[in-house]
């Protein structure tokens, strides 16, 4: 069955998860991996910061420990393999948050046509009325920005486009 346990372990699986400070007991990292083995649970690894608990202290009073962890059985894993986990610096804690990102594959959103001037516009008869028309100063709402009155513009063009040309597109295809 797939599982997953995360949390404080209390304990390093390597001498390369603590910075400064006395050394760990070997024997305790060993048990540690010892055990997670026998769970048949295995290390998701990390990515961002390296060290999960900082002791709070300056200088080199200063430990930095990666205390925190998330770990799998190889069922859990082939059901989520692109799975990852970050680590992000919570600056008022001394714990390190953990995000789990499973990265499913989800269906995208319908995305919304973007609008494109089309260079063959300015060689027919009527696109510089089309323009003309968008920018005219006494029809114009004062409170448009200049963004605004681009896409108010290229909107009609586009209009003007499928009553001229219609769908261009679908004949190339």
């Amino acid at each position: 069955m797939p599982w997953i346990v995360f949390g404080n372990f209390n304990e390093i699986a390597y001498p390369h998860g603590k910075s400064e400070g006395s050394n760990r007991d070997g024997k305790q990292m060993e048990g540690f991996r010892d055990y997670l083995g026998r769970c048949g649970l295995f290390d998701l690894g990390y990515v961002g910061q390296q060290f999960t608990w900082c002791n709070g202290r300056l200088g080199n009073q200063r430990t930095k420990l990666r205390l925190y962890r998330i770990v799998r059985n190889e069922d859990w894993l082939w059901m989520y393999p692109k799975s990852s986990v970050h680590n992000f610096s919570m600056s008022i804690f001394d714990h390190c948050m953990l995000i789990l990102a499973l990265n499913l594959s989800q269906p995208r959103k319908p995305v919304k046509k973007q609008l494109v001037f089309e260079a063959m516009w300015t060689r027919e008869e009527g696109c510089r009325d089309v323009v003309e028309s968008a920018w005219d100063p006494l029809w114009c709402d004062l409170g448009l920005t200049i963004t605004d009155k681009l896409k108010r513009c290229l909107e009609q063009l586009q209009r003007w486009n499928m009553r001229v040309f219609g769908n261009v597109n679908k004949v190339l295809q």
